[in-house]
């Protein structure tokens, strides 16, 4: 009963002009949060007038920048930390006994095997996805069990139709029945209702931490990389990683779960079909492994497409972002026409590769939209082919309205799953290409050092180096060696 009460208003806190309210979604109950209750107050304020940005409130705590960021950045760090962590393994060393030994080797004979720790480099490349996951693994979850609540629901309402078609062919059965089947499809739908839009809020929810997350780390990023790594990471690139590498990620949200729904609500609607069409249900489940090669196809070159895709976008990017710097120079020189031949020869480019994809697109959806009608028509012929003489299981209109209900939650699985793999593909060459930014070498903060120096008098100096060499990365020869500089303030 506790659940249904809202929380008690928080304590009173002075806001400047540019603070907003606090979020009402903080203090409402848990009916308020289900049916959205909380949304009340600005819907009727934007019937009354046009919302303005005042009327707007706050984000919620979980939901802010500072909060979303600090959790990714911290598990982030953690797999740098796993990733480039030196491991230790034996090493077989023969030893003489004309050999020196260290003193930590002991009972040194003739032909004995001493092991000795080696440190090895990085095995292997930090996972952006572990990262992802550690950070917001709770809505994830959450997100998770109200759409396997909404699967399961979606599977009552044929098995009620069953049961209203038995009693509107039976005249014998109670006439209350028939209300209590009825008011059952509207109490399935409500709850079917309520678990999906709460899906959909916390998925879309998600994607916007996910998001916020990755800008923030790019940003970062870009601020302390180190001049080896600046030249693998143009301005472009960095761009596209904020706006079109993290919203790929973003979206992956939304409809990651269809990853693993889609064949267990293929599987249930075929389990339930086996037992209404019996064995010509597997028919149906042929066409489906036929069609099974195609979309692997269709997924291959779909990825390829996009790594083409995304390397036309960052060389337009940085082209367009180098035209714009020098605007100045290219007027003065009249030299707009050259370089606009050579952005939209890449644009060109790019937007091949995207009707490829729009192509491959097309052809899997088509596919995947007219399987379930194959699928339903191949099971119905083979089902009337079996049976073709026998009176007991001929095609009665509960047999086929209940399998058509079957066949309908088929097609959205099916429908989608093009939609899914497309975005997963997407997602992952995103991930790839932020992982390797994100990994990139930093500046060591060592290298410049902060001393409080006391007021300076006339004679001292503002800058001074001694000895020093400079050069574009650690590895390379030093442009710059033993170099005094003395500046006066």
């Amino acid at each position: 009963v506790l659940v249904l009460i809202p929380e008690p208003l928080p304590t009173p806190v002075h806001r400047g002009e540019d603070e907003r309210r606090a979020c009402p979604e903080e203090r409402a109950s848990f009916l308020s949060r289900l049916t959205w209750w909380w949304m009340n107050g600005l819907v009727w304020r934007g019937w009354r007038k046009v919302l303005e940005d005042s009327d707007l409130t706050d984000l919620n705590e979980v939901d802010k920048s500072q909060k979303v960021a600090a959790i990714f950045n911290k598990n982030w760090k953690q797999e740098l930390h796993k990733a480039c962590a030196p491991t230790s393994v034996p090493i077989t060393r023969y030893v003489t006994l004309n050999e020196d030994v260290s003193e930590d080797v002991q009972d040194v004979t003739m032909g004995v095997h001493l092991k000795e720790p080696r440190p090895l480099p990085r095995r292997r490349e930090p996972s952006l996805l572990s990262a992802l996951v550690k950070s917001f693994w709770q809505p994830f979850l959450t997100s998770g069990v109200f759409k396997l609540l909404t699967d399961l629901l979606s599977f009552v309402n044929p098995f009620i139709l069953k049961l209203m078609l038995d009693f509107a062919s039976d005249g014998t059965q109670q006439a209350w029945l028939g209300y209590v089947y009825a008011t059952m499809f509207f109490v399935t739908a409500i709850l079917q209702s309520l678990c999906l839009h709460q899906y959909y809020n916390r998925a879309l929810t998600l994607g916007m931490r996910v998001r916020t997350a990755l800008i923030a780390a790019i940003y970062n990023k870009s601020l302390c990389l180190s001049n080896l790594a600046r030249r693998s990471s143009t301005v472009g690139e960095i761009v596209n990683m904020m706006s079109v590498d993290s919203q790929c990620l973003a979206d992956l949200c939304t409809f990651i779960h269809f990853l693993w729904f889609a064949p267990l609500q293929v599987f249930l609607t075929i389990l339930f079909l086996w037992l209404t069409m019996g064995p010509s249900v597997f028919a149906g489940v042929g066409v489906m492994i036929l069609l099974t090669p195609i979309n692997a196809a269709v997924a291959y070159f779909t990825e390829k497409l996009q790594i083409k895709q995304m390397t036309y976008k960052d060389t337009r990017t940085k082209l367009t972002n180098e035209v714009l710097n020098g605007i100045k120079v290219i007027k003065l020189y009249a030299w707009e026409i050259p370089f606009q031949r050579i952005i939209m020869a890449v644009r060109g480019q790019e937007l091949g590769v995207l009707k490829n994809s729009a192509y491959l697109t097309a052809a899997s959806s088509i596919t995947w939209t007219s399987a379930p009608f194959l699928v339903a028509l191949v099971t119905f012929a083979t089902y009337a082919l079996v049976h073709q003489g026998s009176l007991m299981e001929r095609l009665t209109s509960e047999r086929i309205f209940v399998s058509l209900s079957l066949f309908n939650l088929m097609s959205f699985p099916l429908s989608m799953l093009p939609v899914v793999i497309s975005n997963v593909i997407q997602a992952r060459v995103s991930a790839r290409r932020l992982s390797s930014f994100l990994s990139g070498e930093e500046l060591d903060p060592s290298d410049v050092v902060r001393v409080d120096v006391p007021p300076s008098s006339g004679d001292d100096d503002a800058v001074t180096m001694v000895g020093a060499t400079f050069t574009w990365d650690s590895p390379e020869r030093p442009v710059l060696s033993n170099l005094n500089l003395h500046i006066k303030p």
